[in-house]
């Protein structure tokens, strides 16, 4: 216990000392319409009245066996052999810029170390991989779609993970979220960054948590974001402002299956 708290003063005094340098604070990096339009679903939303993308956040690769559950079990009960349905198919090879999507693979090939493998040059990128699910959340392009489709090992072909949870909780209530850490909170972001503390048990603190505590934007917790948020805590920087549309305070942190699938989401329409 000494030699943690040790550890986590050090960190902590590298954090402080880091508080004052000339622009310390990190603009966002939000997407532009163009590249997040396929990014569905209330994974989009404003921060200081931009539109940023959180697919690629933190909170996907650790919850990610939430959602591969819901999308290996919507493949299991499908009732068609098409691997993606035609409304989807037809909808990312008109779009433009990166696209989203969720594969499903068949089990007995699949393991997250080969997923990569398994997509060879269909994937740009592999977004958050489910451990106890043959499932990933990968960024590709729309000319890749086709080369994905042939392969043997994918069995179905969904929207992003988000699809399995939103827009459910959507009204026309419009909530905003300011960042306003507390030191603690600075401390909290900083131990989980150097590997002291866990993810939250509680999905729905962990997404707040992962969203608001990335003050870079850049879809990871690091030392930076708590030195940030620290930085936010004692008044030199004000934190963003996270603009939503929810029925409640709470309710948009909070992923609870859908019970209104799109259209043919679960291949039976």
């Amino acid at each position: 216990m000494k030699t943690i708290g040790k550890l986590l003063s050090a960190a902590l005094s590298l954090s402080l000392a880091a508080l004052f340098p000339i622009g310390a604070a990190v603009p966002a990096q939000a997407q532009t319409p163009e590249k997040e339009q396929n990014c569905w679903y209330h994974s989009t939303m404003a921060v200081d009245g931009v539109p940023v993308s959180f697919l690629e956040n933190e909170y996907f690769r650790v919850y990610a066996d939430f959602y591969g559950k819901y999308f290996y079990e919507t493949s299991q009960n499908r009732e068609t052999t098409e691997k993606i349905r035609p409304a989807l198919r037809d909808e990312i090879r008109s779009a433009q810029g990166d696209c989203y999507l969720t594969v499903v693979f068949e089990k007995d090939r699949y393991s997250p170390d080969a997923a990569a493998l398994l997509l060879g040059e269909n994937a740009e990128k592999i977004v958050a991989a489910c451990t106890d699910y043959p499932v990933v959340m990968l960024k590709t392009t729309p000319d890749q779609l086709d080369g994905l489709l042939s392969l043997d090992a994918v069995q179905a072909v969904y929207p992003p993970f988000p699809a399995a949870t939103e827009p459910v909780l959507l009204t026309d209530v419009i909530l905003e979220v300011p960042f306003s850490p507390a030191t603690a909170d600075a401390r909290a972001i900083l131990r989980y960054a150097v590997g002291l503390d866990a993810a939250p048990k509680d999905q729905s603190e962990g997404k707040r948590f992962f969203y608001l505590s990335d003050t870079d934007l850049d879809g990871t917790l690091t030392t930076a974001d708590a030195r940030n948020a620290l930085r936010i805590a004692v008044g030199l920087e004000s934190g963003k402002i996270y603009t939503t549309s929810s029925g409640g305070s709470e309710m948009f942190w909070t992923e609870v299956y859908r019970t209104d699938l799109p259209d043919g989401l679960n291949g039976t329409k």
